[in-house]
């Protein structure tokens, strides 16, 4: 932990470059796979000198891919408002936040809704170009070991990050749980905050298998499901604002359907794309044999669909719960006023009251983990007990 934190720009760039680190890794792991491994072998055994390897055969066929990256990780930052919102001090630290300030400081809303749609349209042309140019075959990405793929340096520098990351916040959690008054943070605000959270967790869960069920309905009548993949990195203050404007202000029943609404269109494509698409591409060669023996769409969803999603569609929901838990952008750009867990850490966090922050975030990581694992433990159980 910094102390003092750098609010403002410095530390908005500071969380953004950890919050991408570990997707970045990820990301350039699966183009070396993809594109340089069998390369890498061959270069290898031809004994080509690595800064040849890497300069003359590396560069030039990935650089197109890390320019994607590049081009991800900017829409990424430039369409946040979390972070900002929290580590950005008020200064307008990227265009999500000057548009947000626009609204709700300023009250310009002319200025918002034109900087609103300029920034949409930018956001979807980058989101068109990534989706043109984003074309790695990711299939048999095993790994290689040749010592073209391989460093020490950056091992040693991944293990560092990760365990000066860990150690640091599991430390931190057990300072801040053994010096705390646990009974004045988990007191009657934080378990109407739960309450609601789980209510819109829940919620959210019958929204995602409808829109499973639509895009599975889809793939069974051969119906084209492409446009999802334009659809990058929508704005928070665009979507907020729009709900905010469209349903009533301070009654329960709207700011709940403003919650909701928000989160799935902010969310669920995301979340189909990098954890049900690869299935929903596997799925896709096997439709075509279930129309000619004339396979119902119900025991198409139930005995070929399911079996094959079914793991993935754990982990989404339970990346849904934490959503409910932590999000608080969304509900201060859609004027709600509803009480989560993740306002009431947002608003510790703005109070300084860094101990609690810390507490509720801990519970917010530990509970999902419970969630998740206590989910997949039954339905291995089912699993074993059906075979």
């Amino acid at each position: 932990m910094l102390k003092p934190f750098p609010y403002g720009h410095p530390g908005v760039i500071f969380i953004f470059t950890i919050v991408h680190l570990g997707f970045s890794t990820v990301y350039i792991s699966n183009i070396l796979l993809s594109k340089i491994k069998n390369l890498a072998i061959v270069s290898e055994i031809y004994n080509i000198k690595k800064i040849d390897f890497y300069f003359r055969i590396m560069v030039p066929l990935v650089y197109k891919e890390l320019a994607v990256l590049g081009l991800i990780i900017f829409l990424s930052c430039l369409s946040s408002l979390s972070i900002p919102l929290i580590a950005g001090g008020g200064k307008g630290a990227n265009l999500e936040m000057y548009i947000f300030e626009k609204i709700f400081i300023d009250q310009k809303w002319t200025q918002a809704i034109i900087l609103s749609i300029i920034q949409g349209l930018f956001l979807f042309l980058i989101s068109k170009f990534i989706f043109n140019h984003q074309k790695l075959d990711l299939k048999n990405n095993s790994f290689v070991s040749s010592r073209y793929l391989i460093s020490r340096t950056a091992a040693m520098g991944l293990i560092i990050y990760l365990m000066t990351y860990i150690l640091g916040y599991l430390f931190k959690t057990a300072e801040v749980l053994m010096s705390s008054n646990l009974a004045e943070i988990f007191a009657a605000d934080f378990w109407i905050a739960f309450r609601n959270s789980i209510f819109i967790f829940l919620s959210l869960a019958c929204l995602f298998f409808g829109f499973s069920l639509y895009i599975f309905y889809s793939l069974y009548q051969n119906k084209k499901i492409n446009a999802l993949s334009l659809f990058l990195s929508p704005s928070t203050v665009l979507i907020g604002f729009g709900l905010y404007l469209l349903l009533p202000a301070n009654q329960f029943s709207f700011d709940f359907l403003k919650i909701n609404i928000g989160i799935s269109i902010l969310f669920f494509v995301g979340l189909y794309k990098i954890y049900l698409l690869p299935s929903v591409d596997q799925i896709r060669s096997q439709v075509i044999q279930c129309r000619i023996y004339n396979v119902r769409f119900y025991d198409f969803l139930i005995r070929i669909v399911w079996p094959q999603i079914s793991s993935q569609i754990i982990f989404v929901i339970s990346m849904l719960y934490l959503i409910a838990v932590s999000e608080f952008a969304l509900m201060k750009a859609a004027g709600s006023q509803i009480l989560t867990v993740g306002t009431l850490t947002e608003s510790y966090l703005k109070s300084y009251r860094m101990d609690q922050a810390y507490v509720l975030s801990f519970f917010s990581l530990i509970s999902w983990v419970i969630i998740y694992y206590t989910a997949r433990y039954f339905y291995v159980r089912d699993q074993k007990f059906r075979f």
